[in-house]
């Protein structure tokens, strides 16, 4: 079995990043096994990357490559969730806008906030039929959806394939994943980086932390989502963390660790509690921003 585009790509960015030189230092052999040491010099290259591949260290290329995009906020009250982030030091990128959005907030990292609302108003019915008006109506004002930025739309999708990693049709604008509701998590094309806007201008620089509520079906199928993308997991505490964009971008995900708060009374000792069925979800206090 042959590796897939995507994995010969990787392979071939962990390589850049090896840490072995790839000629011959001058002082390491000595004049006597030189032409020995010559020949066993590309073996030892080889060896390096390897190794590179089982270490920490290889991620490092990926995590650079996939880069947080946006997240989408969806609230009944366009007005009053743009006068919140307002008051939180936030500036929007125009003056001008959209009865229901969507507006929006760029950091300076290059992260984007999204707010965006269902038409109609109180004297005018909303329309039912709209996914907006819909997801309102069952989850109330939440975090709609969050998007990733990758190099290759196309590579990325056949990559899950080969990996039976089921998601939604691959567009040329990107793709989402299957069974995330009510969050959509997708994909977009990586676009040039803006030029920074002056740090001055929002409150904060970045989306640091990202932590999502999850099924169990939808956290596992995430995990062998960053795991195919080769993101940097870490860990500390009780959690595992995995790691996107470049350093003075980088966001870090992780899940949350549910909490049953019905047990707290009961004599035996408490068990996480985690609705049934497939789902996937950013909770107040789920976005977490950084200077």
């Amino acid at each position: 079995m042959y590796p897939d585009e995507w994995t010969i790509r990787l392979i071939i960015q962990r390589a850049l990043y090896s840490r072995l030189p790839k000629k011959v230092p001058k002082r390491i052999c000595l004049p006597a096994t030189k032409a020995e040491c010559r020949l066993i010099w590309p073996l030892l290259v080889q060896i390096s990357l390897i190794l590179e591949l089982v270490t920490p260290i290889v991620s490092t290329a990926q995590t650079n490559s996939v880069r947080l995009d946006r997240v989408t906020y969806l609230t009944t009250n366009l007005d009053s969730a743009m006068r919140s982030f307002l008051a939180h030091g936030f500036k929007f990128e125009h003056s001008e806008f959209a009865a229901y959005g969507p507006v929006a907030v760029r950091l300076p990292s290059g992260n984007s906030i999204e707010l965006e609302s269902s038409d109609g108003s109180w004297a005018i019915p909303r329309d039912t039929s709209a996914w907006k008006t819909r997801a309102l109506a069952a989850y109330g004002n939440h975090v709609a959806g969050v998007a990733f930025a990758v190099e290759d739309i196309p590579l990325l999708g056949r990559h899950l394939d080969s990996l039976g990693i089921p998601h939604g049709l691959v567009a040329p604008s990107g793709f989402g994943m299957i069974g995330t509701a009510p969050l959509d998590f997708v994909f977009v094309p990586r676009e040039p980086r803006p030029i920074q806007a002056e740090a001055g201008q929002n409150g904060y620089r970045r989306i640091s932390w990202i932590i999502l509520s999850a099924s169990d079906s939808s956290q596992a199928l995430l995990r062998r989502v960053f795991d195919a993308l080769s993101l940097r997991k870490l860990h500390e505490g009780c959690c595992d963390y995995w790691l996107v964009g470049p350093v003075d971008a980088r966001t870090a995900i992780r899940f949350e660790i549910p909490v049953d708060d019905r047990s707290s009374t009961s004599a035996t000792p408490e068990k996480s509690f985690k609705p049934e069925g497939q789902w996937l979800s950013i909770e107040d206090g789920g976005i977490v921003f950084g200077y």
